[in-house]
């Protein structure tokens, strides 16, 4: 009404088009008065805003908004013919994340672009396909007969993506994870079958890269769990709740301790001490792993340099922090380093930061420019789990690691496998070319430690020693000046 003192009205919304497709507009009107005030008729306009209000201004492609407007329009034709022949995919650029930290915002953008070039290219002309937000997409697929045929357009979408997209002069290869929701009579709300289809993409990306998952209720059940584990462990961060734990790293030539290497545990009411393994994946996929890694340096760095005044005199103690995928590509790490050595005290030669070969294999260049600031610093710096990925002798030459950690599982199999026993020896001759130290991880029996010694391991950690341990225990152990014996004493 525009009777009272308010002069005009604007109102945006929707109309059906006689194509069968919605259009937004935006309607103006303005009250005209006569001599004494009184409104006699409306001036206004009426203007189509879908290429606005409906579309991505990056890529030209249909937003979020447009996308479930289509989709639900799609969703009631199906129910009105009784055929239920689509599919809702959604996609989410393989790291995508690496591409705007390391080269910016504006190749990222490229980035984006040129993806929904090449996803244009591939579908049919009725078929829909949007960005999300972000790095992320959607696309309807209309009359796809079965499963197989959405799984070949997944196919062809990586295909696609197989030639090189050049951002700043660099080859990127990208790739996508997919999920795939197919329809079905008891989807009610577009909304349901883009859910359903994002908890497939998940369960496609923490596969590896460029694959695509169709999802099933035993999904949705899972998808329960993670949000319930979120919010508990998310409540528990606030709360100060998790708990630094240390295991002790061993010198095999004297057999007292000289690291400590700093792991975190999760006090959970119910299932008790929870391990990393249970809850590290999720927190890097919710981006709470900032946190728990904050966490852990600082509880580390802090614990370590009490220890080390509290036993001063000997041999000094260090002390070795986990980097999460994440955390080690986010800007701003170097420093937060930097602060908390500052703040605590602890000499950055008693630092040592891990990182496992995928992390380092993942961005090699971006990579190395972190590791050589940090080496720059004195920071030691370790490459975890070595043997287990690709890493060559070249590979290690170009990186200033100072140490290098072989994994478990080669440890496990000395020393009746003496395959196993070769591989741990070209590793330790390896390390000695590029002047890294090694440490031995998983040692459990007193026969894997004579082997060890025997090929020349410098420093090793597992339970024969001890498993991680809270504060009070360890600096039991440490005041107990407990020493495993040395080579000579065992002979």
């Amino acid at each position: 009404h525009l009777t009272g003192t308010r002069p005009s009205f604007e109102s945006t919304y929707r109309m059906l088009h006689k194509d069968g497709d919605y259009r937004w507009v935006t309607t103006r009107g303005t009250a005209v008065r006569d001599v004494h005030g009184v409104a006699t008729r409306i001036a206004g306009s009426q203007r189509d805003v879908t290429q606005t209000i409906g579309y991505d201004s990056l890529t030209g492609l249909p937003n979020r908004l447009l996308f479930l407007d289509r989709l639900a329009h799609v969703m009631e034709r199906a129910r009105r013919h009784k055929r239920f022949d689509y599919a809702v995919l959604f996609l989410d650029l393989d790291r995508f994340k690496w591409v705007n930290d390391s080269l910016g915002h504006g190749p990222g953008d490229q980035l984006l672009a040129e993806f929904s070039r090449r996803l244009k290219r591939v579908v049919r002309g009725l078929d829909t396909v949007a960005r999300l937000g972000g790095d992320e997409f959607a696309l309807v697929l209309e009359d796809v007969g079965d499963l197989a045929a959405a799984g070949r357009a997944a196919n062809r979408i990586q295909q696609t993506l197989e030639a090189p997209i050049v951002l700043d002069g660099k080859e990127i290869y990208a790739s996508a994870s997919i999920g795939i929701t197919m329809a079905k009579p008891e989807y009610g709300r577009p909304e349901e079958l883009l859910r359903d289809a994002d908890i497939a993409m998940y369960r496609a990306k923490s596969g590896g890269r460029a694959r695509h998952e169709v999802f099933d209720q035993h999904m949705h059940a899972e998808a329960v769990s993670r949000l319930q584990v979120e919010g508990e462990l998310r409540r528990s961060l606030e709360a100060g709740a998790l708990r630094a734990f240390f295991q002790p790293i061993i010198d095999l030539s004297t057999g007292g301790i000289v690291a400590v290497e700093a792991l975190v545990r999760w006090p959970h009411p119910v299932r008790g001490l929870v391990f990393p393994d249970q809850f590290i994946p999720l927190a890097e996929e919710t981006g709470l792993i900032h946190s728990i890694d904050r966490f852990v340096l600082r509880q580390g760095v802090e614990q370590v340099r009490r220890w080390q005044q509290q036993f001063e005199g000997r041999v000094p103690l260090e002390v070795s922090v986990n980097m999460s995928r994440v955390q080690f590509g986010r800007g701003g790490m170097i420093e937060e380093v930097e602060r908390i050595l500052a703040e605590t005290g602890l000499p950055p030669a008693s630092l040592s930061l891990e990182l496992t070969e995928s992390v380092v294999m993942d961005d090699p260049a971006g990579v190395r420019d972190v590791l050589w600031r940090l080496r720059e610093r004195g920071i030691g710096l370790s490459i975890d789990d070595f043997g287990t990925g690709y890493s060559s002798l070249s590979f290690l030459q170009q990186l200033p690691f100072s140490t290098i950690k072989i994994d478990r599982s080669f440890v496990s199999k000395l020393p009746s496998q003496s395959g196993a026993q070769d591989f741990v020896r070209a590793i330790i001759v390896l390390s000695r070319a590029v002047r890294a130290r090694v440490i031995a991880e998983g040692v459990e029996t007193a026969e894997q430690l004579a082997v060890l010694r025997e090929l020349g391991c410098d420093w090793a950690q597992g339970y024969l020693f001890s498993k991680p341990v809270d504060v009070p225990a360890m600096e039991a152990l440490l005041a107990s000046g407990i020493s495993w014996p040395a080579p000579e004493a065992t002979h």
